[in-house]
């Protein structure tokens, strides 16, 4: 692979002679090295670990992670695992998020401080996370409970990080007893994650509306900033939902002047099936292409956020990824294209218009998504044994970023072929426009019942009333025809009155052959907390294939209290969407390192097929030698047996022109870093 991929780079440079091959797409880069967009964020550069106690959050089980911090811990020696520090470096992780995700609904920090052998299942608990940090050198983000403690129970945890060990502080005491005299310094917490899907399996079963959210929050925010006033706080907008999700318009009103900044989870691609319906090549082709949405869509997300907290607030990308969730014929959460994908998202998102103050990918080690793999407690090795350690794609994808781009960014421009996408899952249809478009469907919507609920239309509107309603339904409502490989909206207005019980209720569009046989659906929710007239927004992206979808109702219940109320809900269209533009080929961002010396440039090409020739113009500065590196791999290897995607080009010298421009041939699906030296 090396081999082959350094020669195409030399066929490449070599069009300077004449030898190359015309075929070949053209691009081009134009950096201005005197042009200063801004300092590169390094808190881009942001992992997950996973370091609570899993026990009922997915299941009845308990999780061995709350002991090891699935594997950055070596609890027999009480030290971090030299191996995985040393990794942690190599891919540049700069922020660290604990103690988990969807964990953090069932952790009580206290059970994770003092003595270790008082404290069992949390080996790898506050300390020992700090502890990590601080060898790696990155930024500790810590992630506090909402369904456990009380708001100032959140604010002895700050007093416990940050205090002095003086009298009037007596958890920084219990720190100091416990072999911390310091104060640690831990500058950003996130209130909760993902509250509006409630704690999952735990017992018994909490989720809070909106209302109860912010108001909790608004409590953390008051006993914790009284315990360190300098601390970032920032509250979660609604999980997968979009922009205009209702929770985050009533939290940014409710607490515009109390948010430091707002945590946001992006997935894209998401797809949940081993039935192998969907093409590989379709995935992978959506990974490129889903770049883009995820550009529209933090667009949207700031609108919303200045619409309705009147200033613009930072957003913190807490989790992002690929969202698939299945294993056959491959897990593409591991593949190299999903990698690929998250590796050009972070030149997205250290743009300063982009106003990201952290973004952590979901994650690092072990567990159901670590690109890093290996024991989770090396204390269980036989004596004599070394942990081994599998590198997954995303690794050198996150490396190549580490090690080859500077502190500096400076403007890039490419001009770069584009690439027509026809949609698939969340990813939205783009290529050229349609000539007349395509029609509205035609909506006949339809009467129905279920146990305990039934609803009116009279064509226009429809009501629905629930009576001591339980159970997990989709009831259809109509069903019409569209075409493949588009994207339609859906909007309307919801009110709901008499309201009891815990239920979601939405509305659903899914592929008419069903969600089994598809897995294509996408949901408008919570319009049981709409208690006036609301407007509410979706979308879908249709299957090539697809020819009918169904409207549906989405009644989605977490535990067995009978929920009643009646639900109006009118004013419904949908519509097929403008397609939007072919995305770029080529993708770049350029920087300079602290002392000026140091030109970097890195390039994506996301084509799956095809290769791209790009002249690259300096301007502002005058170059004297240049360097390469790349990773690559076939889009759908996972780094098990077989094929390998990992770095296949180091430091190759590349040729200079007497102008100080380059030129080279970009392998098809490449992520490529240039080092220049300036004279």
């Amino acid at each position: 692979m090396k081999t082959i991929i350094s020669a195409a780079i030399v066929c490449g440079l070599l069009t300077l002679a004449g030898y190359g091959q015309e075929s070949v797409m053209k691009a081009r880069i134009s950096i201005d090295t005197k042009s200063i967009v801004g300092p590169v964020n390094q808190f881009v550069f942001g992992q997950n670990t996973e370091a609570a106690e899993a026990q009922y959050i997915f299941g009845q089980n308990k999780s061995p992670v709350g002991k090891t911090g699935s594997g950055l811990w070596d609890r027999k020696n009480k030290t971090t695992v030299a191996e995985v520090v040393q990794m942690s470096k190599d891919a540049g992780v700069k922020v660290m998020r604990y103690p988990g995700g969807c964990l953090v609904h069932n952790f009580d920090w206290k059970m994770a401080v003092g003595p270790v052998d008082e404290r069992p299942d949390f080996t790898f608990g506050v300390d020992e996370f700090i502890e990590y940090c601080r060898a790696v050198g990155a930024e500790p983000l810590m992630n506090v409970a909402v369904y456990v403690g009380t708001p100032e129970d959140k604010a002895e945890l700050v007093e416990y990080l940050n205090a002095p060990a003086t009298a009037d502080h007596p958890w920084a005491m219990k720190r100091a007893q416990w072999g911390h005299k310091e104060p640690y310094g831990v500058r950003y917490f996130e209130i909760g994650n993902e509250e509006d899907h409630g704690n999952h399996n735990v017992k018994p079963f909490k989720k809070f509306t909106v209302q109860q959210y912010t108001y909790y929050y608004l409590k953390c925010w008051r006993t914790m900033k009284q315990a360190d006033p300098s601390i970032k706080m920032g509250p979660h907008l609604g999980t997968g939902t979009g922009p205009y999700d209702k929770w985050n318009a009533e939290l940014c009103k409710t607490a515009k002047d109390s948010i430091d900044f707002l945590a946001l989870h992006t997935y894209q691609v998401g797809y949940h099936s081993d039935a192998n319906i969907i093409p590989a090549d379709t995935l992978m082709r959506a990974c490129m292409a889903g770049v883009d949405d995820f550009i529209d869509m933090l667009a949207e997300y700031r609108r919303v956020i200045r619409e309705n907290a009147g200033r613009d607030i930072p957003l913190a990308i807490t989790e992002y990824n690929g969202m698939f969730v299945q294993e056959k014929p491959i897990p593409y959460r591991f593949a190299y294209g999903t990698a690929l994908f998250c590796g050009d998202y972070l030149r997205v998102l250290m743009q300063p218009e982009q106003n990201i103050l952290m973004a952590n990918y979901w994650q690092f080690i072990n567990g159901y998504w670590g690109y890093v793999r290996g024991p989770n407690d090396i204390s269980t090795l036989p004596d004599g044994k070394t942990a081994e350690w599998k590198k997954l794609p995303a690794y050198y994808v996150f490396r190549l970023w580490a090690q080859h781009f500077g502190t500096t960014l400076v403007s890039s421009t490419v001009e770069s072929p584009k690439i027509s996408f026809d949609g698939a899952l969340r990813v939205e249809p783009r290529r050229n426009p349609k000539e007349g478009g395509i029609k509205a469907p035609e909506l006949v919507l339809k009467s129905g019942s279920e146990a305990n609920a039934a609803w009116d239309t009279d064509g226009k509107m429809l009501t629905v009333k629930f009576n001591e309603y339980t159970g997990e339904r989709y009831p259809a409502i109509t069903t019409f025809a569209v075409s493949p490989s588009t994207t339609y909206r859906i909007t309307f207005k919801a009110r709901t009155t008499g309201a009891t019980g815990t239920y979601r209720i939405g509305i659903g569009l899914m592929d008419a052959r069903g969600w089994t046989a598809t897995k294509s659906a996408a949901g408008v929710e919570d319009l049981q907390a709409a208690s006036a007239w609301s407007d509410f927004k979706g979308a879908m992206t249709v299957l090539p294939d697809c020819e009918k979808l169904i409207m549906l109702w989405r009644i989605i219940g977490k535990d067995k209290t009978p929920f009643s109320a009646t639900v109006e809900v009118k004013d419904i269209e949908i519509k097929a969407a403008d397609d939007k533009p072919p995305f770029d080929a080529m993708t770049a961002a350029a920087s300079m390192s602290r002392d000026g010396k140091k030109l970097y440039l890195m390039v994506f090409n996301k084509h799956t097929e095809s290769d791209i020739t790009a002249d690259i113009a300096i301007n502002g500065s005058v170059l004297s030698a240049a360097k390469l590196w790349q990773v690559n791999g076939p889009l759908t290897a996972v780094n098990g047996s077989g094929e390998q995607a990992n770095e296949t080009v180091t430091g190759l010298s590349i040729p200079v022109r007497a102008s100080g421009s380059i030129t080279g041939t970009f392998p098809a699906h490449s992520m490529t870093a240039i080092e220049c030296m300036i004279k």
